[in-house]
């Protein structure tokens, strides 16, 4: 039986040996979808409903914006 993720370790999650969690292509989209949008997806809303503020707006382009 394969053992479970566990998603409080960072490490785990988000390998260390991966430079960024995204490609550039993939962060040009959801950026130029974010902009056809009017500034705002739905996962920003999601994290403005949950009160969540803190850090810049994604997608990250290095590991390094993903620690709290």
């Amino acid at each position: 039986m394969a053992s479970s993720l566990d998603y409080s370790q960072f490490h785990e999650v988000f390998r260390p040996d991966v430079n960024a969690p995204y490609d550039q292509l993939l962060v040009r989209d959801i950026e130029s979808k974010r902009k056809k949008l009017g500034g705002v997806l739905f996962i920003d809303r999601v994290l403005r409903a949950l009160g969540i503020t803190k850090g810049e707006r994604g997608p990250p382009s290095a590991p390094t914006p993903l620690r709290c």
